[in-house]
């Protein structure tokens, strides 16, 4: 009996024995419950991700059939007009949309002679290295861009559309440095004719620089589905003379304008 009891004592001091936890035993059951809040929110996103892409599939199946019916009757007359004629040159994306979008889209070159250069030699020069014929890149000095109103623009000849009062002007008064920014900036808000070759070229026989030295200046407008600013820099090389590059180098070229002597 004594035995007993004594067992039955020593247990029940064990049963109200406080239960003892270390550190190390909460660090870990804050890391469980930890992942255990990152699974739950990377499971609730990866299911609003799947939700959004149902959503927007299913906005796209509902819509398409209306951008079939809008888009099939605005395409189909480019395409039957490509089929029935293979061999036209058609713009491409970027030209017809500044055709049909920015008509007002020109690109503007200025050059700037040493001297006096007559309007006689510069058109004369002009016609023979662009209008010729004897270089096919130079063959939409002759054409002219046809806008159909429900089909895609192309180029189509126009030799009869050439008209050199329009093509090519000439502007004998004499000009300064602002008067000929002034009139360059008037010239630039006119818009070309469609129904001619894209470009012109206007010619100021009697210019003086900023420092007073007479020469001319020669404007050329191209329009920009044709040309964009480096091409049409590459054309106008392709008619300036010399075409080789000079003997001395610039630097040396400046010193010697500007009246000084000896090396750099």
């Amino acid at each position: 009996m004594k035995g007993l009891r004594a067992n039955m004592a020593c247990e029940s001091r064990a049963s109200n024995a406080p239960l003892i936890v270390s550190r190390g035993d909460v660090g870990v059951g804050r890391r469980i419950l930890r992942g255990l809040c990152h699974c739950s929110c990377a499971t609730v996103h990866l299911c609003c991700i799947v939700l959004l892409d149902l959503a927007t599939i299913g906005i796209i199946l509902a819509v398409l059939p209306l951008l079939a019916c809008v888009s099939v009757p605005v395409c189909l007359p480019a395409i039957v007009d490509y089929l029935l004629h293979p061999t036209r040159e058609y713009l491409d994306g970027v030209s017809a949309v500044y055709i049909s979008n920015l008509p007002e889209a020109v690109i503007h070159c200025v050059v700037i002679y040493e001297e006096r250069v007559s309007a006689e030699a510069v058109f004369a020069q002009f016609k023979h290295v662009y209008l010729g014929g004897a270089t096919p890149e130079f063959d939409k000095f002759r054409q002219v861009i046809v806008r159909p109103k429900w089909c895609w623009p192309y180029w189509a000849a126009g030799e009869t559309s050439l008209d050199p009062a329009y093509h090519m002007t000439t502007v004998r008064e004499s000009l300064t440095k602002d008067e000929l920014q002034a009139r360059v900036a008037a010239i630039q808000c006119e818009p070309l004719d469609f129904a001619r070759p894209v470009w012109q070229v206007w010619h100021f026989e009697n210019y003086t620089d900023e420092r007073g030295r007479p020469c001319s200046a020669t404007l050329v407008r191209l329009h920009h589905a044709w040309v964009d600013g480096l091409t049409g820099m590459r054309v106008l090389l392709k008619g300036a003379s010399p075409n080789a590059p000079p003997d001395s180098p610039p630097s040396q070229r400046v010193r010697q304008r500007r009246g000084f002597s000896g090396s750099a």
